[in-house]
């Protein structure tokens, strides 16, 4: 389950897909992070609206938000994510 905004994503109004990286088992360390792969109209997640920017604006940057999304075990893309350090 996550709760909660993931702010600045970058792209984030022409994404259709998002891939979420999350920390399930904190004593890992980073072994302890997995990724899934989330449409855009996954229940329990909202797109925001554009920030507001002085520099760069060929890209769009927004925020996201989480409302108790809960995730089916078939969503997750690995078990661990290894390769993070």
């Amino acid at each position: 389950m996550l709760n909660g905004p993931q702010l600045w994503i970058s792209n984030g109004r022409e994404a259709e897909f998002y891939i979420i990286f999350a920390t399930v088992d904190p004593a890992q360390g980073y072994r302890g992070i997995t990724a899934f792969l989330v449409e855009r109209d996954f229940p329990g997640f909202a797109v925001g609206h554009v920030e507001k920017k002085l520099g760069i604006r060929a890209s769009s940057t927004l925020s996201c938000y989480w409302i108790t999304a809960w995730f089916p075990n078939t969503i997750f893309w690995e078990k661990s994510v290894w390769a993070i350090k």
